[in-house]
């Protein structure tokens, strides 16, 4: 029973190492995602600033056309405009700008999924590995994680050897248990039996004494 327990938690920490190991790829599989997503949004980013950056100048170029020298600038109320913004011809317009605002935006709302998502697989992973080191520490004697699977594979087919010979020694004392039993229900059958024999020999004897006694009186 003792070996059938510790069996039975040996397969339980066994199987509890392969779904760490999987939780272990879905962990890195998240981490890599997150890290691909905050490149892409720290890329548009850059995009975004750019054509803001961009679409401000233009907006400051257009505006430089209508100062005139005297006139005080509507912006900073300076009266004279000595390097006037100019005008720029890759300035993206307000539709564009908007759309790289929204990619931008999507993409940072993602990144923050994204980091939800591994800092949850983060807790899973942390919270498998205190229950298995502890599980490990008792059934293998303190062996170190990275080396629990294997120990535990080897302890496993240890203790399943022994169980199994154990039970052939089991049904082994069963059969002649099964044996003795039968013998001694046997043995109440065979004293009857001997009883009845050695009454018949009785009275054979009995009749064979007859028979000499009147073979005897005859030859008289």
């Amino acid at each position: 029973q003792k070996l059938k327990e510790e069996q039975k938690r040996l397969t339980s920490l066994a199987q509890g190492l392969v779904q760490y190991g999987k939780m272990q790829k879905q962990l890195a599989d998240a981490q890599e995602t997150y890290t691909s997503v905050m490149k892409k949004a720290g890329q548009l980013s850059r995009e975004y600033e750019a054509k803001n950056r961009a679409f401000l100048d233009e907006q400051a170029g257009m505006l430089a056309q209508t100062l005139q020298q005297g006139m005080p600038c509507p912006v900073c109320g300076a009266t004279e405009h000595p390097r006037p913004a100019e005008m720029s011809s890759q300035a993206p317009t307000e539709a564009e700008l908007k759309q790289a605002r929204k990619q931008w935006e999507q993409a940072q709302q993602k990144a923050q999924q994204t980091s939800q998502t591994a800092g949850a697989w983060k807790g899973r992973v942390e919270e498998a590995e205190r229950t298995l080191t502890q599980q490990a520490a008792v059934l293998l004697d303190g062996v170190s994680l990275p080396d629990a699977a294997q120990q535990a594979a080897q302890r496993l087919d240890q203790r399943k050897t022994e169980t199994e010979a154990l039970e052939a020694d089991l049904q082994q004392e069963e059969k002649r248990l099964t044996r003795k039993t039968a013998l001694e229900q046997s043995i109440p059958r065979q004293e009857t039996q001997l009883q009845a024999l050695q009454q018949k020999i009785h009275q054979q004897e009995q009749d064979l004494a007859t028979c000499r006694a009147a073979v005897q009186a005859y030859q008289k």
